[in-house]
């Protein structure tokens, strides 16, 4: 009797282990086969990827309000522009680079500072204006603009900027007269510099094609180079003269990313904006004045996951700038306000 209940109980336990055995092989392959489906949740990713023809209709609207104090007095700032862009995907290398095309569609603008001054683009004008004239070649243009790395890389197609003869002997350099100023002023809206600086907040190409990170910064790098704003050729704006002063460009843009932002019909990749710049441009020696120019700036924006552009975007900055020579003393306050709407999205015409 005794031997058959240690049989017994003998045989229940092999059972029992070989039973226990089997249950920890099975939950211990679920968690092998369910492990990655945790641990691995999708990054973020702010990527240029629609399909070829079209990003869409983006409208940058800018204020800008000021006070400028210079040896021959006091002037006030006081400005509003409304620039439309319609950017189209025209191809997607190999190795990833973009090359957009992108034209301008409207112009409006006023300057009711000092001088007062206004053109609209579908207003009617009778062709001898040097800055309407300027405004048409532009809106007849468009621009191919390389975008490799977060960064552009090259820009071509758009119509010199300087009036005709600011070179020559006698030409008066920079002091041209009412017509060469209404040209400065539509280059100052619809040249190279500002192409470049809108598209920066439009496509946020310091967070492009990274794996974003929740509370992280992105920041794209402080460049200056050099080139002749405008020309043809695909060359990069540099600074004039005074680059000291406030030349309108504003200091690099930081898109801090603080996550997704979702609806029935999208999904919003959130980020706050930062601006913050000092510098001190070295001075050449002779008559050239030695300026001090300071930046700051926040703001907020929310870009679609499913093409990597903007939605909507407000920023606002506050620049400085100070210096002089001798006796001779300059100084400028400026505040501008951004804001960044979209149109409807433009239906891909081909995929890529």
């Amino acid at each position: 009797m005794v031997q058959e209940v240690l049989l017994g109980r003998s045989f229940t336990g092999r059972v029992e282990r070989r039973l226990a055995w089997g249950l920890g092989i099975g939950a211990a392959a679920l968690t092998l086969a369910a492990g990655p489906l945790v641990a691995e949740e999708a990054k973020a990713r702010l990527d240029l990827k629609p399909g070829k023809g079209g990003l869409g209709t983006f409208t940058v609207k800018r204020t800008v309000s000021g006070k400028q104090f210079t040896p021959r007095g006091e002037s006030v700032e006081a400005r509003e522009s409304e620039v439309t862009y319609k950017v189209e995907v025209a191809e997607r290398k190999e190795n990833g680079d973009l090359v957009l095309k992108v034209v301008f569609g409207s112009l409006k603008a006023k300057d009711s500072g000092g001088e007062p001054w206004e053109l609209d683009s579908a207003a009617k004008d009778d062709g001898a204006d040097e800055g309407k004239k300027l405004l048409r070649e532009v809106l007849a243009s468009t621009a191919t603009v390389t975008v490799s790395g977060g960064e552009i890389t090259d820009v071509s197609g758009l119509p010199a900027l300087r009036p005709a003869g600011a070179d020559a002997p006698g030409g008066g350099g920079g002091r041209q007269g009412p017509q060469a100023s209404g040209r400065r002023r539509v280059a100052g809206l619809v040249g190279l510099a500002a192409l470049q600086r809108d598209l920066a907040l439009i496509l946020a190409f310091p967070a492009q094609g990274k794996d974003l990170e929740k509370g992280k910064e992105y920041k794209a790098a402080a460049r200056r180079p050099e080139g002749t704003a405008g020309e043809k050729g695909g060359k990069r704006a540099g600074r004039g003269r005074f680059g000291g002063l406030l030349d309108g460009r504003g200091p690099p843009v930081t898109f801090r990313f603080e996550g997704e932002e979702k609806s029935a019909e999208q999904t919003a990749l959130r980020f706050a904006l930062a601006a913050a710049e000092t510098a001190a441009p070295p001075g050449d020696g002779g008559d050239r004045p030695r300026f001090q120019r300071k930046s700051k700036g926040d703001g907020s924006g929310l870009f679609l996951k499913t093409d990597g552009a903007v939605l909507k975007l407000e920023l606002t900055i506050e620049e400085s700038s100070e210096g002089g020579r001798d006796d001779r003393v300059f100084k400028s306050q400026r505040t501008t306000k951004v804001s960044v709407t979209r149109g409807e999205p433009a239906k891909p015409a081909v995929k890529l």
